[in-house]
């Protein structure tokens, strides 16, 4: 007898907002019929497979097309991808990274 598989599914809450059980069917499958249930919700859902966290969906970025902002160093020509980037580079935390980014004229977001 094949092992039981269990995916579930909790808000942001850590409240249960979908739960299944299969023997039979592979985790693409179960994620496609997971997926359209919470497209276009604001909330942050993540989906853990036996208690392993696999996927953490944020369906108002996935339906915008979310894109995170380019930062140049004007000084040297740098760009860091995201904020977590510079942040990791400069190796400071991500509230310095943000007031350096607002307050400061040698960094700027550039699309």
């Amino acid at each position: 007898m094949e092992k039981t598989t269990i995916y579930r599914v909790y808000n942001s809450n850590k409240i249960m907002a979908y739960k299944v059980a299969t023997t039979t069917r592979s985790e693409d499958e179960i994620m496609k019929q997971i997926l359209p249930m919470f497209d276009g919700l604001k909330n942050l859902y993540k989906v853990y497979k036996d208690d392993q966290l696999i996927k953490i969906i944020n369906a108002k970025q996935r339906r915008h097309g979310y894109n995170p902002k380019s930062i140049l160093e004007v000084s040297s020509g740098t760009i860091f991808k995201d904020i977590y980037e510079m942040k990791d580079v400069l190796l400071i935390d991500r509230k310095r990274a943000l007031e350096l980014v607002k307050k400061s004229f040698n960094y700027r977001y550039v699309w």
